[in-house]
């Protein structure tokens, strides 16, 4: 008999028997209730957590700083009784715990007695971290840990976000109070350090004046014109001087305010940049992590720790800043090491930056990081954390007394400037008196000059005291304190929340997970549809076994397979988008893929089981567990075992998932074009061989099977 009188003796017995038509439909449409189960209960996993019960207890008492009261654990219960993440259960510490230990809640966080403390203990000489007690009954769900485990990072990033924008908030606020008034007396300063810096030149003319006068070298009288000349604005000038620091009060107090602040500040920022160098810069631990890794894994990562390390350099450059604003006030630069540990942490953080991006270039190129490009790496990052801890050092144990340092030394050279005014005018009556007594004897005139010559050396110290004032309060000097002092509180409080923009790019949205995870289970689905169709359906043709040709019983029976795997794909397909509305992008081309998905899945389970027999059928089972775990159908391969990675390139379901995963996202021809020439070529070579091998593998199954038959216990 011909193979197509086969086929349709085939078709035809199917027909005529009912039994056999209701055998064959439950085989088309059982597929698609496996593939749509399960994509209707992972629809939207993520946004059923609210549901999720976890107990919440704050023991916190709270304290005191910035003159008001805090407690951050009551904060935190206020804020979550509007969070609805999850279903927050608000019990006391003992409930919540025992809750956990019965099952009735599948976690718990506890926030301790001396949480907002510790929290505050950061402005402190010894800081303590705070702590927040969670636990987990990991035996109830293995998956909801990790959904829990979420939770409480959140709950942390929030504490802190909330935490660091209002401490800054509060200093800013402090600070702007101290820069406002500085703002104030900033015109005060400028004219003072004009009328000094006239002083000077006069001072010079004055000193020449007298001593040729005491000379006696016969210019006494120009001498005393001179003199005549310039010391009413000298007078003048000495008279605006004391007048400006006659408000030294005021003065004091707005160095105090500013003083003050910086502590808590430099605190603050100490805070942030541990909590960025704690959470990890290193993009390695070993030299041999990265070698054989794929950019997937990496190159997200490195853009992570840039983002970072972006965020660290801000801080560093604003502590430099405070540091050279220090040094300028202070006696032998005792701020020298905190600003060459700064510059050198600042170079570190650049180099390690430069250092990522080419990295991040070489395996975007496909290449590997050499282990000496490795090695520099840890070497920065180390030297990172050793210059932020050496740094951090410094700001705990020798800030604080160098600012007070710094204070006394603002203070002393304010007061130095009132007393040295007061004592320059008060030699100038003595100058009058000596222009007068120029005019009537000279002998009198050369005792006169030689009584202000003799003071001449405390009058001229005078004024280099204020100049050497007067170049410590340059505008520019001022102008970089007051940016730092007049930042605006609510914009740095946002910042400091929100340190970090993520700006994402969706480049193939998909609207929710049960679309993202359907391609991994309508391609599941045709599979355990070729194996319940070899299950159920005798491979061979009886009257292919009879005429004793096995590769006309091939082809007879792989139609019939074929015809019932096309079927199968167009339901599942189908449904996927009418009945589930599972968002396909290409809808037309997802129908048509599945189906020639299927007739390779067919062509390939049937041909192993016709020339295997049962023994076929238990590789199919076999393909099928190596395939759902290292096909990438749900977690990245590269997150599995290292066998899995490594057959990985060699599955039919590796071609198959990411063919459909284009016509669900959206095509990108190179990928789709290659995986479905991988799937052609299983097909076609899988056709080849079994119609080339099956007589010779057909006999050796079926003398096989004949023997298993025989136990009564085997199909």
């Amino acid at each position: 008999m011909k193979v197509s009188k086969s086929i349709l003796h085939d078709l035809k017995s199917i027909l005529k028997n009912p039994s056999a038509l209701l055998i064959l439909g439950v085989l088309a449409i059982l597929p698609s209730f496996y593939a749509w189960f399960n994509i209707l209960s992972s629809w939207d996993p993520y946004g059923n957590t609210s549901h999720i019960k976890v107990a919440v207890a704050s023991a916190d008492i709270g304290t005191r700083e910035f003159d008001k009261e805090i407690n951050i654990g009551a904060d935190l219960i206020k804020n979550l009784e509007e969070n609805t993440t999850m279903d927050w259960i608000f019990l006391n510490p003992e409930e919540a715990t025992e809750g956990v230990r019965l099952g009735k809640y599948y976690a718990s966080i506890v926030i301790p007695e001396t949480f907002s403390k510790d929290m505050m203990s950061f402005l402190s000489d010894n800081p303590k971290k705070p702590k927040l007690l969670y636990t987990v009954n990991e035996k109830i769900n293995a998956i909801v840990p990790k959904i829990t485990q979420k939770g409480v990072e959140g709950i942390e990033s929030e504490i802190e976000s909330a935490f660091l924008g209002s401490i800054n908030e509060e200093i800013f606020e402090k600070a702007n109070r101290g820069g406002n008034k500085l703002s104030s007396l900033r015109a005060d300063i400028k004219k003072s350090r004009e009328l000094l810096a006239k002083i000077a030149p006069k001072m010079d003319e004055i000193h020449e004046g007298i001593q040729k006068a005491h000379d006696l070298s016969g210019k006494g009288l120009y001498a005393s014109k001179t003199i005549q000349e310039n010391l009413p604005f000298l007078e003048n000038s000495l008279n605006s001087i004391i007048e400006i620091t006659g408000s030294s009060e005021k003065i004091h107090e707005s160095v105090g305010k500013i003083l003050d602040t910086i502590p808590q500040f430099v605190a603050t920022q100490m805070y942030l940049l541990d909590g960025i160098f704690s959470d990890g810069i290193e993009l390695v631990d070993t030299t041999n992590d990265l070698i054989h890794t794929s950019k997937e894994i990496f190159v997200p990562k490195i853009e992570h720790i840039q983002k970072r390390l972006l965020f660290a350099k801000k801080i560093v450059e604003g502590l430099g800043k405070i540091w050279k604003f220090l040094d300028a006030f202070s006696p032998h630069h005792i701020f020298s090491p905190f600003t060459q540990v700064n510059n050198r942490l600042l170079n570190n953080i650049t180099t390690y930056y430069n250092l990522l991006q080419k990295a991040k270039h070489t395996l975007n190129r496909g290449d590997t990081l050499t282990r000496d490009m490795l090695k520099k790496m840890k070497r920065i990052s180390d030297n990172i954390r050793a210059d932020f801890i050496r740094l951090q050092d410094l700001s705990r144990t020798s800030l604080r007394p160098n600012i007070d340092i710094v204070r006394q030394n603002m203070y002393r050279l304010l007061s130095d400037i009132a007393d040295k005014s007061e004592s320059l005018k008060s030699n100038i009556p003595a100058i009058n008196d000596f222009l007068i007594q120029v005019q009537e004897s000279i002998e009198n005139g050369q005792n006169q000059a030689g009584k202000v010559l003799r003071n001449w050396g405390k009058i001229e110290n005078g004024a280099q005291k204020m100049q050497e004032f007067s170049n410590k309060i340059s505008d520019s000097r001022i102008d970089a304190l007051l940016r730092i002092l007049l930042l605006n509180p609510n914009k740095e409080r946002d910042f400091f929340e929100h340190p970090i923009e993520i700006k994402s790019t969706h480049l193939f949205p998909i609207p929710n997970y049960g679309s993202a995870i359907s391609p991994f289970f309508t391609v599941l689905s045709l599979w355990v549809g070729g194996l319940l169709a070899v299950s159920l359906l005798a491979v061979r043709p009886k009257i292919a076994i009879e005429q004793k040709s096995h590769r006309k019983g091939y082809i007879v029976r792989l139609f019939l397979f074929v015809i019932l795997g096309m079927i199968q794909a167009a339901i599942v397909s189908i449904g996927n988008i009418h009945l589930l509305g599972v968002s396909v992008v290409e809808g037309g081309t997802f129908i048509l893929l599945c189906i020639g998905i299927a007739m390779v899945f067919q062509i390939l389970i049937f041909s192993i089981v016709y020339l295997f027999g049962n023994a076929g059928k238990v590789i199919a089972i076999l393909l099928l567990v190596i395939q759902l775990s290292a096909s990438s159908g749900t977690f990245p391969v590269e997150l599995t075992q290292s066998f899995f990675v490594q057959v990985h390139p060699y599955l039919p379901f590796t071609y198959a998932i990411n063919a459909v995963r284009e016509t669900v996202g959206g095509i990108v021809p190179e990928i789709f074009e290659y995986n479905i020439q991988i799937l052609m070529l299983i097909g076609i070579s899988t056709f080849i061989f079994s119609f080339i091998f099956t007589p010779h593998l057909s006999k050796m199954a079926l003398a096989f099977d004949k023997k298993t038959h025989d136990m009564d216990i085997f199909h």
